[in-house]
């Protein structure tokens, strides 16, 4: 039982941290546009980069942008939508095709010659999109996870969240292990993490949290968790000689194992976290109502005892002659 409660303990942990992560990634993207380069890039290629300029400049492409005029002059790629619809992208590539707008691009010469009709070709246009688009859609999920593991890395080494010492510490204090369980429990989805925080917090139902508030709320309920507490400043400083080196290279591990979790997803630990939870909840009453082994009774033994026998003498009648070999006596 104690060791699921710390896999349910650091699956929250590990679940707290992706948010966190999370939050910094798509912040980084609003920065840097990822999505929308992507999707220049894709549109270029299928387009030709002067074909892909004139579809953007297409009046049901044009309608559906989010950018300013200002944003639309300027030729960078936040001018371009970071996702059109399959639908969009063929009925507007379709009316390109016939006013020969398109000439000699990847998208007009993968279309096969016998699609004349126009319905035909939306077809055929918007499937080798949705293909394309699927690819680029894994494309943009690796890269993502490379992000999360950066940022893992980043937030495991600010917070300490080394994973070594959470299990350690954890395992070996049954309150604080508890208390972590008791919040992993309430806290089973990213909605009711974010509403019991505010909660604790005194912020009204829906406020946006942010990364910083969440970490302030696990860290107020559980202190000495997350973060470089005084023990382990303590600790680290009466390091000596080569011992540096070893716990340098386990702090690292531990860090590297926490980074790898962080990347895999906030949604991943939450179905973690249910799975423990309805394990614990089985095996709890079991264990209850499982007899306690006593310990043997000891028997003592004792030892046996020594009976000595002693050969009687039965004497004869007068009138019989005595047996030699009866009563051990010898004959005269």
């Amino acid at each position: 039982m104690v060791m699921l409660e710390t896999v349910a303990a650091l699956a929250f942990v590990y679940a707290l941290l992706s948010v966190v992560a999370s939050a910094f990634k798509e912040l980084l993207e609003a920065a840097v546009q990822r999505r929308k380069k992507d999707m220049r890039g894709a549109l270029e290629d299928l387009l030709s980069p002067a074909g892909a300029r004139q579809f953007l400049e297409h009046g049901l492409i044009d309608a559906v942008q989010n950018s300013s005029e200002a944003a639309r002059s300027k030729d960078t790629h936040r001018r371009w939508p970071s996702y059109i619809e399959p639908a969009t992208f063929a009925k507007v590539a379709v009316q390109m095709h016939q006013a020969r707008q398109l000439v000699d691009c990847k998208l007009t010469r993968a279309l096969d010659a016998r699609a004349s009709d126009a319905a035909e070709m939306a077809r055929q246009i918007e499937e080798l999109y949705t293909q394309r688009m699927e690819r680029l859609g894994g494309s943009f999920k690796r890269n993502a996870q490379w992000w999360l593991l950066g940022l893992g890395l980043l937030c495991a080494v600010v917070m300490d969240a080394d994973t070594m010492r959470l299990a350690q510490s954890l395992g070996q204090d049954p309150t604080r292990r508890a208390t972590v369980v008791a919040m992993a429990q309430d806290a089973a989805t990213l909605d009711s993490l974010k509403a019991g925080c505010a909660k604790s917090l005194n912020l009204a139902d829906g406020t946006p949290l942010a990364p910083e508030q969440l970490l302030s709320c696990v860290d107020t309920a559980v202190p000495g968790v997350l973060g470089w507490s005084d023990a382990e400043w303590q600790r680290v400083d009466k390091l000596q000689g080569f011992q540096w080196i070893g716990a340098l290279l386990l702090k690292l591990l531990g860090y590297l194992i926490t980074a790898a979790a962080v990347s895999m997803g906030a949604p991943f630990w939450f179905d973690v976290i249910n799975k423990v939870s309805n394990l614990r909840s089985t095996l709890k009453p079991m264990l209850a109502a499982a007899p306690v082994a006593q310990a043997p009774t000891a028997v003592s033994v004792s030892a046996p005892q020594m009976i000595s026998v002693v050969p009687q003498v039965v004497a004869p009648p007068a009138d019989q002659p005595v047996d030699p070999s009866v009563n051990g006596a010898a004959q005269p």
